[in-house]
């Protein structure tokens, strides 16, 4: 009887190809949008194919290719070689496909820098390249989504910092948004589609469910993320600040002023006069000849101002300041305080949601037979013992895995029944193949090795480690 449930089981579980293909479907469509995003922001950080950098289709055909490329070296370590060196073929091929659509006589590089130029095809053509790969790689694993989040926010934020117009006008703000609604629907794809390959027993999945609730959830924190940001911004009276071009600090301004200076009219050139260019001549050179008497009268006067000074008297002080002055970011004491208090906040909440899922994980089981809560508690003990070095071989049964891992696993047996991992797997045993017949004593008794299991955990790897990475990861 056992036996024919474990096959109709088995018939019904889906195939490794069909589970890697429902797996990488949605989370391609999700790097794909990241990274047409991504390069669509980062190429207007160059002057490289002002014609091509704005064509959406073009960049999101692009990097569907070279992505296809990419996920499909996941399905085994052969494909992967094969997958590394048709991308590296692909990229060249890229390159050469944009430097012959260049004009030519462009040059490719300048006084030994890349030549950012419109014409020069081969910058953007890169970009094209190195954005997909990268947001493959680090799409891989949670924590490398939270690294890209990191990465789009500086590339978004810089481009956003340097063309504010572009950003805010023009569908740069679009853009950036769909970078982080991506990125955070990412985070919960990833997340569901490693423990879906890593569970040993797979009856169904819910690929798409998490793919619309990822992309439900990224959107409501986007909103939620921008309306407190201007909320904050506002509230706080903060202001960017408007940059004046680079010659503005280093060369003088040009100041059109007529008047009177030293008893002596300026007149302004854009006026005509009735003088002819004899007499223009000839007050030249009387005014010349005055100017160098009074200069021998005053040599030894130390006190009179120079002639650069006289002129910055003239010119309206006000004015002058403001253009030398350099930029300063004044923040408010409350808002230093806030800044101060947001990372520790931010912490105590990670801590108290990975708190909080710990208790609704029982939580979750309440309502399930006791077969399925003991079978679920199992498999999350041994997904927990393999990330803590403890791993089971895909050649031993959960009984024999119990037996040869004794001495490793006695330490997390103290709880409040001295329940260990030996009596869990009896339970297992006849939750899989003793027809569900698990009474509420043996489940209770799983629930206390629960409890206790991750304050074990602590004292087995250390404060140390538990604190920088078990905690997180358990």
């Amino acid at each position: 009887m056992a036996q024919a449930v474990q096959a109709r089981a088995s018939a019904q579980a889906p195939s490794r190809r069909a589970l890697f293909l429902r797996a990488a479907f949605f989370d391609f469509l999700l790097a794909l949008l990241v990274s047409t995003a991504l390069v669509f922001t980062v190429s207007y950080g160059f002057e490289s194919a002002a014609d091509l950098r704005g064509n959406v289709l073009l960049e999101a055909g692009v990097c569907a290719a070279m992505l296809a490329v990419l996920y499909a070296g996941g399905w085994s370590k052969r494909a992967m070689v094969f997958s590394a060196a048709t991308y590296l073929a692909a990229s060249v091929v890229l390159m050469a496909v944009f430097s012959a659509l260049m004009p030519s006589g462009t040059e490719l590089f300048s006084n030994g820098a890349v030549n950012d130029v419109s014409d020069n095809y081969v910058v953007f053509a890169f970009i094209l390249a190195a954005v997909p790969l990268v947001v493959y790689l680090l799409s891989r694993r949670t924590w490398g989504v939270a690294v890209l989040l990191l990465l789009g926010a500086l590339a978004c934020g810089t481009v956003q910092f340097l063309y504010r117009e572009w950003m805010t006008d023009q569908p740069g703000i679009a853009a950036a948004m769909a970078v982080y609604v991506g990125i955070g629907a990412l985070f919960v794809v990833q997340g569901y589609r490693q423990g879906v390959l890593k569970a040993r027993r797979v009856k169904e999945t819910a690929f798409l469910q998490a793919f619309l609730f990822g992309i439900a959830m990224s959107v409501l924190c986007v909103l939620a993320a921008t309306g407190l940001f201007a909320g904050v911004i506002s509230g706080l009276g903060f202001g960017t600040v408007n940059i004046k071009p680079f010659e503005d600090y280093y060369s003088k301004p040009i100041v059109y002023y007529e008047g009177v200076y030293d008893e002596q009219q300026i007149e302004d050139p854009d006026k005509p006069t009735n003088q002819t260019n004899d007499e223009t001549k000839e007050t030249d050179e009387n005014t010349d000849a005055s100017e160098e008497q009074e200069s021998d009268n005053s040599s030894g006067d130390s006190d009179s101002p120079s002639a650069v000074q006289s002129i910055m008297n003239v010119l309206d002080q006000n004015d002058w300041n403001q253009q030398f002055e350099a930029i300063s970011y004044q923040i408010p004491l409350s808002a230093k305080i806030l800044l101060a208090l947001v990372p520790p906040a931010l912490i105590a909440l990670a801590v108290w949601l990975r708190l909080r899922v710990r208790k609704r994980r029982l939580q979750k089981l309440a309502d399930k037979p006791l077969s399925e809560r003991t079978v679920a508690l199992f498999d999350f003990f041994v997904d927990r013992f393999e990330k803590l070095g403890i791993e089971r071989p895909e050649s031993q049964t959960p009984m024999e895995f119990a037996i040869a891992s004794n001495l490793r696993l006695a330490p997390y047996a103290r709880n409040a029944s001295n329940t260990n991992f030996l009596d869990l797997t009896l339970a297992y045993q006849r939750a899989v193949y003793g027809e569900g017949d698990v009474g509420e004593e043996q489940y209770a008794r799983a629930v206390d090795y629960y409890r206790a299991f991750f304050k074990n955990a602590h004292r087995q790897t250390g404060t140390a480690k538990w604190i920088l990475w078990r905690f997180w990861r358990i």
